[in-house]
């Protein structure tokens, strides 16, 4: 049958819904949705086909699309979470394939489906499609494709004049891009598993996609292209990308987020609009609402974070920083790390060059510092950095080396400068932890000190802004409005020398969340040449 005489045939079909005989051997037998996957940003949420679109799991809407052409026969590769997908047999009848490999890719899993692949869909759990793409009968194997402008993360094609893939290339700022569905039929089924059954275990086969292992033997494998319009088919890999859809929050979760912005808000659901995505790394998800006109800022706690910030010290000493003014977008929060705030347009971060901003912060400060907490209270919200930076080194030490051996040296200096320290009776106090540029929102008329993650009853000294470049006359600077007069030289020594005891607890927290495969950028290691050069600063 030639192509035209085929198409038209379809064409029929989806018009009528009449068929004939010369089109069985194109009916579609079954389809594959490869939803093993893991990423950085499904830590703390649910299984990325999970993700809520208009109230709907991305992945239920694909297994409806399938049913609604007559492909009920429909098979699920599940992975990370898997448990979550259970409730899918039930509902829909489909079928799952267990992944225990969570460090392999997609091509194992359609290893893992091999035997199940004939006239086959291959659908990742993770695009929403606006219209039905499929059909219950193909005529040949295909891979979707869109032209985009921004191709740098995606496989380009290239076609003869028939349209068959001939090359796959990465890196290309723009051109035709793998993007979507794939269609397998028997003849492209049958070769492609044999080929993969031959070289599963072959290095480094099983870390590869799917479409890369196809483009090893593109000259074996036929292959066309099927062109969608860019936005047919959108990609959802990670929570950022959701923020220009009708999301409603992930996971469980929902009910309780929903009924926070409503009781502090004196609002109903349908007032809640505009989710935008801010953050979305391992420790919390941020993100900013609207409702009845005004922007808000909710947090919801990730995993990683329970293991390394205490809840109940943040929210009595945020609640501290509200009652005084110097947190006034603070609106709730509670000791399971649930947080809503007024978002601040216009704010920009402190600028530790000016003088007048730095001044801001360093009253703000002192004004915390001088607030008298009960000595119960004192107890009850104690934080000892060196205490919590071995705390954190030892977790970190469970997925690395012998820490404790490898930053001995530095270690040991560290908690000599810290007994030091220690016997100069420096005032202790409810303090913010956690002081930088970013954490500071400033307009022309406030100022904020946000994040209160690290907050905790310690040394005034670990309160000192750790994120720029350091210069001992901004320290004494600081001091100068901190104290408002200059600094004597015990006080001067005693928050310099602290530094260090700041930089490393630092280290060890960025040490710690790189561990969990977090992506702390080049955090741990200016951490560490920073307490290094403070302890050749100190003057103990």
């Amino acid at each position: 049958m030639n192509r035209d005489r085929y198409q038209n045939l379809i064409d029929e079909f989806n018009k009528s819904g009449s068929t004939s005989e010369e089109l069985s051997e194109y009916k579609v037998d079954n389809a594959v949705i490869l939803a093993a996957g893991i990423t950085k940003e499904t830590i703390y949420a649910p299984p990325k086909g999970l993700f809520l679109i208009d109230g709907v799991p991305i992945i239920e809407r694909l297994i409806c699309q399938l049913k609604e052409v007559g492909i009920d026969d429909i098979y699920i590769v599940v992975g990370y979470k898997k448990e979550m997908y259970f409730y899918l047999e039930e509902k829909y009848g489909i079928h799952l394939i267990g992944n225990p490999k969570l460090d392999k890719n997609n091509i194992f899993s359609l290893y893992l489906a091999r035997n199940v692949l004939k006239n086959t869909y291959i659908c990742s759990c993770d695009y929403y499609f606006n219209d039905n793409p499929f059909s219950r009968f193909e005529y040949r194997a295909y891979h979707a494709t869109t032209y985009l402008a921004d191709a740098r993360r995606k496989f380009v094609v290239k076609t003869n004049s028939r349209g068959r893939i001939t090359d796959i290339t990465a890196g290309a700022e723009e051109g035709e891009c793998i993007h979507g569905l794939a269609y397998f039929d028997r003849d492209f089924s049958s070769t492609f598993v044999k080929i993969l059954e031959n070289e599963i275990r072959n290095y480094r086969v099983d870390q590869m996609f799917w479409q890369e292992f196809f483009a090893k033997h593109i000259d074996e494998l036929d292959l066309y292209i099927k062109h969608f319009e860019p936005g047919d088919a959108l990609e959802f890999n990670d929570l950022r990308a959701l923020k220009s859809m009708s999301l409603l929050f992930v996971d469980s979760v929902s009910t309780r987020i929903v009924k926070n912005i409503c009781n502090q808000l004196d609002c109903e659901e349908k007032d809640i609009t505009n989710v935008d995505i801010l953050d979305a790394g391992h420790s919390n998800i941020t993100f900013k609402v609207a409702a009845k006109g005004k922007d808000y800022v909710y947090r919801y706690p990730g995993v990683s974070g329970k293991n390394i910030v205490s809840r109940e010290r943040e929210t009595f000493v945020n609640s501290i920083g509200k009652q005084l003014g110097i947190d006034n977008t603070l609106l709730y929060i509670d000791e399971n790390g649930h947080k809503l705030s007024v978002f601040i347009p216009d704010a920009h971060p402190l600028d530790p060059k000016n003088k007048t901003e730095m001044g801001k912060l360093a009253r703000a400060l002192r004004e915390l510092h001088n607030f008298e907490i009960s000595d119960e209270d004192k107890v009850r919200y104690s934080f000892d950095p060196i205490k919590e930076a071995d705390r954190l080194l030892s977790m970190a030490c469970a997925n690395k080396d012998d820490l404790f051996k490898i930053f001995g040296e530095l270690r040991e200096k560290v908690l000599k400068i810290y007994e030091k320290l220690e016997q100069d009776g420096f005032r202790k106090a409810a303090c913010h932890g956690n002081v930088s540029c970013n954490n500071c929102l400033i307009t022309d008329h406030s100022f904020d000190l946000i994040d209160w993650e690290f907050a905790g009853y310690c040394d005034v000294a670990f309160d000192y802004p750790h994120d720029y470049d350091f210069e001992e006359e901004d320290l004494l600077s600081f001091l100068t409005y901190y104290y408002g007069r200059e600094p004597a030289e015990k006080e001067y020594r005693h928050w310099l020398s602290y530094r260090a005891i700041h930089y490393w607890y630092y280290m060890c927290w960025a040490t710690y969340k790189e561990s969990l495969n977090e992506d702390c950028g080049n955090r741990m290691l200016d951490f560490f040449e920073a307490c290094k050069h403070i302890l050749e600063l100190t003057q103990y």
